[in-house]
């Protein structure tokens, strides 16, 4: 675990990188508010900021180099103060200290440390031939200050010159060189969107400039015939960045990723199965979608999540047509499907494999196919809702009609009355009967057994019981959501439940959407977060339905929640480590947490109208996290119980094994990573009494085997060619741990015990 110090220092550097990431993103606003490009006092005095603390932190880092490589820069930036007439109305003990700190600095790291001059000479972790490619890079980016000092100094006013962001696009270019040769994705990241701010300004130093003063400007606006493809682009590079980093997690996302492996190697794509025995839980749709992206692009992580992020995609698209109707503004559609995106429950949900994601993209195209159909009377819109119901049905079974069904209510309670089409009605009934119900009645042909196992236990009893020990309190649910998507959501249940919200059409709808679902829910004996995610689509919608119509003072008290809210995630992440000293965060996390803030504070200053900030403050908010979290899952397994590198273990130290044994868990996802033999070993967890009445013989007995009955067979399992894993944490029974002992090695990775024979 890191000194305290170490933090405290860190923070500073996290704090200078900000604000040098804020300068740019307010002068590119502010510029795109003249219709030209201007040199705001507010860049040089973040400048000048930032510049400092970053020499103060290169001071205690012993780091001649970083004081080095701001000095120039600093009084370039003392100097734009001063022809803006700024730098006078700081008072003069201030100014004093900004003059002689820099000085100070390097004659302290000269005089008491005179060892960090080596630091400008080499560096052993990286090549010359990179140092020297870096090192230019970075003196072309100080050089571009110098131009424009003396462009500001002839002009006798602090301006930038073309020349200072022809010389910015080159520095940075030379940087994406040198990230693509060092596969550094953070400063990759940051110097492309560098490049996007350069080319922008380059852009506007030959517009006109703006006939109208305002003191504001729309972004939707400016992006108004592109803004959706620049969305559904940016949610993308979102979604699938590093999206292989870490492999799939245990427990449910390795079950479905397991099924569909074996589905594809079986060729039976009608009876599921896992670990060898018959798995029909869930009906097949998700494991189809998976076995389409195994056949795309191999059997991976990444490959089973691929279509999870292509379903969020697409939900952001509905979520935009659905806002369309409802709001009846495009601008409003736009912002609901950028909320969607920027709540972090949706997020969530598109980093494991589950049904959820799938049959909410389902359900929102029901309403969507509702609407469509209610309020501009599309017949072939009635089709389409019975048809997204089949395949919701196909996905998740019944609870699919959950949500939709209170939606529809919802739209009678609002007087939005559908137009009467019989026959269409009962043709998309039918498509419905087909699609969700041909599976479910093809089994129930086969064995009779099946009437009971989907009518009662997985549908009566899964609802009445904690037979899949699932339990959670009755408040699990509110809470999870009012937490996943703050501020948003507590925000429109507030606006929801006063009288004139409450008697609207609009507000009727979007209580029906949330609440009657919420409640049905809560009342199951099982619970998970993403039971409720069809949620957060009315959420984003109703938050900027009642957003419009709040006073600009609600929407600033909003706004600074909000922002508060965000700082404390961000700067929380870089103090995790001294609570948690089990969870690594590499220095991608704290850079990107770093670039993350940066545009946070920028757009607080940007003059961008006061409807859109917030939720352009969301979505930044939310694209950092999406970012950051690929690192967290990489580099700590053992926390999001990921056994590829135990998988990894056996495969490549241990490539003679024949069986795996797993003592007391099922894990699927060692099968996953591994095509060697597992045997589950039963002891007493729960998740192994497996479902093994639809076996036709008792094969599967021989990789599940009873130790409670027949603890002898652990003795016979005991071989040189045979592995064993044992959770770190459990403690076997006493009669078991003799016969580990005849095991001459064991290895801990990742919170479990490898129990192998030297070979």
């Amino acid at each position: 675990m890191e000194h305290p110090d170490y933090f405290l220092v860190m923070g500073l550097g996290m704090t200078a990188q900000a604000l040098f990431s804020a300068r740019f993103i307010i002068q590119l606003t502010k510029s795109e508010l003249a219709g030209k490009v201007v040199s705001p006092a507010l860049f040089w005095q973040l400048s000048l900021l930032a510049s400092l603390i970053l020499m103060i932190y290169g001071f205690l880092r012993n780091d001649i180099v970083i004081i080095g490589g701001q000095v120039v820069a600093y009084y370039i930036y003392i100097r734009n103060l001063q022809l803006k007439d700024q730098w006078k109305r700081l008072i003069y003990p201030l100014r004093m200290i900004f003059l002689i700190t820099p000085p100070a600095l390097l004659f302290a790291l000269l005089i008491f440390s005179p060892e960090s001059l080596n630091g400008l000479f080499s560096n052993p972790d990286i090549p010359v031939f990179l140092l020297t490619y870096g090192g230019i890079g970075q003196l072309v980016f100080t050089l571009r200050f110098v131009v424009q000092w003396l462009h500001s100094e002839n002009k006798k006013e602090s301006e930038f010159p073309l020349s200072f962001w022809i010389i910015s696009i080159t520095g940075s270019l030379l940087i994406i060189g040198y990230a693509i040769m060092r596969q550094d994705a953070v400063i990759f990241i940051g110097q492309v969107l560098g490049t996007l701010v350069y080319s922008r300004n380059i852009y506007l130093h030959y517009s006109r400039p703006a006939l109208v003063k305002r003191s504001s400007f729309s972004i939707l606006e400016q992006l108004k015939h592109h803004r959706m493809a620049i969305l559904g682009v940016l949610i993308a590079m979102a979604l699938f960045a590093n999206l292989n980093d870490w492999s799939v997690t245990e427990s449910t996302e390795a079950r479905y990723a397991q099924i569909s492996k074996e589905m594809l190697e079986s060729k039976d794509y009608l009876h599921p199965t896992l670990m060898g025995i018959q798995h029909y839980h869930k009906p097949p749709l998700t494991y189809w979608v998976t076995v389409v992206a195994y056949k795309l692009f191999g059997v991976s992580g990444f490959s089973a999540r691929f279509f999870l992020q292509i379903a969020i995609i697409l939900q952001v698209m509905i979520v935009y047509g659905i806002g369309r109707s409802l709001l009846k503004s495009r601008k409003l559609a736009f912002l609901a499907a950028l909320l969607y995106f920027a709540l972090p429950g949706v997020y969530m949900s598109s980093r494991a494999l589950t049904t959820d994601v799938y049959l909410t993209s389902f359900v929102l195209l029901s309403v969507f196919a509702w609407l469509r159909y209610t309020l501009y009377g599309q017949k072939f819109f009635v089709l389409l809702f019975y048809l997204s119901l089949g395949l919701g049905f196909l996905t998740k079974g019944p609870v699919v009609f959950v949500f939709p069904v209170f939606f529809v209510a919802g739209t009678y309670l609002a007087g939005v009355r559908p137009p009467k089409q019989a026959f269409y009605h009962l043709a998309g009934i039918a498509v419905m009967l087909v699609v969700g119900l041909a599976w479910f009645v093809y089994l129930i042909l086969l064995d009779k057994q099946f009437i009971d196992y989907f009518l009662i236990r997985h549908t009566l009893e899964r609802f009445a019981t904690d037979v899949f020990r699932r339990s959670e309190p009755w408040w699990y649910f509110p809470a999870v959501i009012i937490a996943s998507s703050f501020p948003w959501g507590i925000m429109l249940l507030i606006r929801l439940f006063r009288s004139p919200s409450f008697r609207s059409a609009k507000g009727i709808i979007f209580l029906m959407w949330i609440v009657p679902g919420v409640f049905f829910f809560s009342l199951s004996a099982s619970k998970l977060m993403l039971y409720v995610l069809p949620v957060y689509a009315g959420l984003a919608i109703g938050a900027i339905w009642a957003w419009v119509r709040m006073s600009r003072r609600q929407k600033s008290i909003w706004a600074r929640i909000q922002l508060i809210y965000q700082l404390v995630v961000l700067l929380g992440l870089f103090f995790i480590p001294l609570v948690e000293s089990n969870l690594f965060l590499s220095w991608e996390v704290y850079s990107l947490a770093i670039m993350t803030v940066g545009v946070l504070i920028a757009l607080r200053y940007a003059p961008i109208i006061a409807r859109e900030k917030p939720i352009l403050s969301a979505a930044v908010f939310m694209y950092g996290l999406s970012l950051i979290t690929p690192h967290i899952f990489e580099h700590n397994p053992e926390k999001i119980k990921d056994s590829r590198y135990i998988a990894a273990f056996i495969e490549n130290e241990l490539p003679e094994t024949e069986n795996i044994l797993i003592f007391d868990r099922r894990l699927p996802s060692i099968p996953f990573h591994t095509d060697t033999n597992v045997i589950s070993l039963y002891v007493g967890d729960h998740n192994l009494n497996r479902e093994t009445q639809f076996e036709s013989n008792d094969q599967w007995k021989e990789n599940l085997i009873n130790l409670r009955e027949n603890p002898e067979k652990l003795s016979e399992l005991i071989q040189a060619d045979n592995v064993l894993l044992l959770r770190s944490s459990r403690q076997p029974p006493e009669h078991f741990l003799e016969d580990l002992q005849a095991f001459d090695q064991v290895t801990s990775i990742d919170g479990w015990d490898i129990y192998y024979f030297e070979r």
